[in-house]
């Protein structure tokens, strides 16, 4: 909301010392040497991988920070989260998922790239939930990849844009940005749906053999890989509090979670 102190944090940001920076072209200029850095590209979110311009890349943002990180040798910890995954997959958009994890794929790239490289850093990638229950195949067990890369627009964008109350203007929409042809059924889905963004996604997935059985969290377990020093303790299954202990040990320090003192009641 609205700050009600007439603050700007932003110029206090400055002030103080930081660089500001908004821009993919402003974030690559940055030098190694830089100590203080307030990098915001959006003033909410950034824009989807599939269509993203001025904004930097995931892995443009952990290499550079890196450089920043590593140049004095000063141990560090880094989150870097590819939270636009959860976003696309809660939206069914096959096409948006796939981008968002190809991104976050060359992300996690360039950190094992600096792992390998230093042989002292330990790369952990994990994440707090699975969303949408994504099937990939159905009926005869293959997914249609070659349908998938002729997908060029997420379902948002499409939605954003054309209305399927024009029906053929719609269908053609889809033909262009999706090599697909949607049926008077699947137009009448999407035309009755209560939302008709996420029943398109599940009909696009249903041409290319994708399936999703929820439009919210799941509870299917999540992978933990981890590469480096101290790797070895993140085997098996886990549970996600125990993450935290385990790098905190790893680190020197140990972790206790509060308890509650009364009962939640409300």
């Amino acid at each position: 909301g609205k700050r009600d102190d007439n603050l700007n944090l932003i110029e206090l940001a400055k002030e103080k010392g930081y660089i500001y920076v908004k821009t993919r072209e402003e974030l690559s200029k940055i030098s190694a040497d830089s100590d203080k850095i307030l990098a915001l590209f959006a003033p909410s979110h950034l824009d989807p991988a599939s269509s993203r311009k001025e904004q930097p890349m995931l892995y443009e943002m952990v290499e550079k920070v890196l450089e920043i990180l590593s140049k004095d040798d000063e141990p560090f910890f880094l989150m870097v989260e590819g939270s636009q995954i959860d976003w696309e997959a809660h939206d069914n958009d096959i096409y948006g998922v796939w981008k968002e994890v190809v991104e976050f794929d060359k992300a996690v790239q360039v950190a094992l790239d600096f792992a390998l490289k230093r042989g002292d850093t330990l790369v952990i990638v994990t994440a707090d939930h699975e969303t949408g229950g994504l099937g990939l195949s159905s009926g005869d067990y293959r997914v249609d990849v070659d349908k998938i890369r002729n997908f060029k627009k997420t379902t948002d964008w499409i939605m954003a844009n054309y209305s399927p109350k024009d029906r053929e203007k719609f269908k053609k929409a889809i033909e262009e940005y999706f090599g697909l042809t949607l049926s008077d059924e699947d137009l009448n889905r999407i035309s009755m749906s209560k939302n008709p963004k996420i029943e398109l996604g599940r009909i696009l997935g249903e041409k290319v053999s994708v399936g999703w059985t929820t439009t919210t969290h799941s509870g299917t377990p999540v992978p933990i890989f981890a590469f480096g020093p101290g790797a070895e303790n993140f085997t098996g299954f886990l549970d996600n509090t125990e993450i935290p202990r385990i790098i905190m040990k790893l680190t020197g320090y140990s972790l206790q979670y509060p308890l509650l003192k009364e009962p939640v009641t409300k």
